[in-house]
């Protein structure tokens, strides 16, 4: 009988931990505290819910031209090196951009469709040297936020150089 008694305050005691681990998990909480208020946005449940990502690059496309970096001004930015050479420098909206690059829609990043890009092709006929490995010969994609210069992301198409 004794057992029997142990064993339903047990379960009873786990049941009540599972409830209340389900209400108030421990990342919700550290996401409340890590996120800034204007990043809650309401859910299909009408709950509050955090956005775990957060949009950080907002929707800027209706923005006047001059209040992004020039053309100039992210060339300079870019790398280059001896021999290399700027193939096209286009200004687009980052969906423009996933759409041409990355064969498809935003793949949920930080970034709104609607934020303007600048997006840099380099060619590098006598290779280059990358954290992914050395090329031979190759392209080099890189994508500068318009409004602010910072580097979003960088990407190298080439042949791998596979020389010790």
């Amino acid at each position: 009988m004794m057992k029997s008694n142990k064993y339903g305050r047990f379960l009873y005691f786990v049941s009540l931990l599972a409830l209340f681990t389900d209400l108030i998990s421990p990342l919700e909480i550290n996401a409340k505290q890590m996120q800034p208020p204007d990043q809650i946005v309401e859910n299909e449940y009408l709950e509050k819910r955090i956005n775990p990502i957060g949009q950080i690059y907002k929707a800027n496309s209706h923005l006047a031209k001059t209040k992004f970096k020039t053309e100039n001004n992210i060339i300079k930015m870019t790398r280059m090196e001896k021999g290399s050479k700027v193939l096209s420098t286009t200004l687009m909206t980052y969906a423009q951009y996933c759409r041409k690059e990355l064969r498809g829609e935003n793949p949920g990043t930080i970034i709104e469709n609607e934020r303007m890009v600048w997006m840099i092709k380099v060619d590098f006929p006598k290779g280059i040297k990358t954290r992914g490995g050395n090329f031979s010969k190759a392209v080099q994609v890189t994508v500068f936020d318009a409004e602010t210069g910072n580097l979003l992301t960088v990407s190298t198409i080439g042949i791998e150089d596979t020389r010790n």
